[in-house]
């Protein structure tokens, strides 16, 4: 059975409301599926540096299609299969990491989008319900899903104008550790300069109208990134909750640092 089009939450998004959501990074649907008991409006699977491969991410795919949150899928990269797969095997959107040109990105537009914006190819299996409702899902297939690029270089930041009005990118996710990677160094040793490139960069979607989000973790850092016009949300990722929750009971029983060694929280958010 095909799931119902468009979810709520993904109408919102487009409409530039806030929404709130978290990443998926340790390949357990089980994971997944016990989350599902906290109200989010979208996730991110990590396909680009997670757990996930192509047996368990259909399996969780299925799994979140019912779900009022809807689905990104970080692919692996713009070239190869990977964007299509993703949505094919029912993804509501794609993520896509390691943009640096205008050119990659209008593959990412040809690969994501159907005609008139793109040349996806025909092969929604599962969205479509196994090509049951295949004519009501191509037509309105461009507005049933996403596609949401990457912010990662400080060459990408100075070409975001011109990114923004191509047809066809509906949003964009700031990466701050490899945009720090980008200045040559990590993004300890030059937060504050990664953070004003954020900001700028944060600015310019604004401006054009895109939703935008910054992988952050605290609500302090999602307040602060609200604040500059973020309108993604992030609250963390799967194996920090599991990592931050162990330490909370840990520390009320009283177990020592030694004891609770990996555990403890690193202090650092995803950036």
């Amino acid at each position: 059975m095909s799931p119902s089009f468009p979810k709520k939450s993904l109408a919102r998004c487009r409409a530039g409301l806030p929404v709130r959501g978290t990443n998926f990074d340790l390949g357990s649907p089980a994971v997944v599926e016990a989350a599902l008991a906290v109200e989010l409006d979208w996730c991110v699977l990590d396909w680009e540096h997670g757990l996930w491969n192509e047996v368990n991410l259909p399996q969780v795919l299925q799994l979140l299609a019912p779900s009022p949150m809807f689905t990104i899928v970080r692919t692996l990269y713009v070239s190869g299969p990977w964007i299509k797969k993703a949505l094919d095997w029912g993804a509501d959107g794609v993520l896509v990491p390691n943009m640096r040109t205008l050119q990659e990105v209008r593959e990412c537009v040809r690969e994501a989008k159907y005609a008139p914006l793109g040349q996806r190819g025909v092969g929604p299996y599962r969205p479509s319900g196994f090509w049951a409702d295949l004519d009501s899902y191509l037509r309105a297939g461009n507005e049933r899903t996403l596609l949401w690029v990457m912010i990662e270089t400080i060459d990408f930041v100075r070409i975001l104008n011109e990114v923004c009005a191509l047809p066809g990118v509906d949003g964009f996710v700031v990466g701050r550790n490899d945009l720090a990677q980008s200045l040559g160094r990590a993004y300890a040793e030059c937060a504050a300069q990664v953070d004003a490139l954020a900001e700028e960069a944060l600015a310019t979607c604004v401006a054009a109208g895109k939703p935008v989000g910054i992988f952050g973790g605290s609500g302090a850092d999602n307040r602060r990134w609200a604040a500059a016009g973020a309108t993604l949300l992030n609250l963390g990722d799967d194996a920090q909750f599991i990592r931050d929750g162990m330490a909370v009971v840990a520390g009320e029983l009283g177990v020592g640092p030694q004891e609770t060694r990996t555990a403890t929280p690193t202090g650092g958010s995803r950036a």
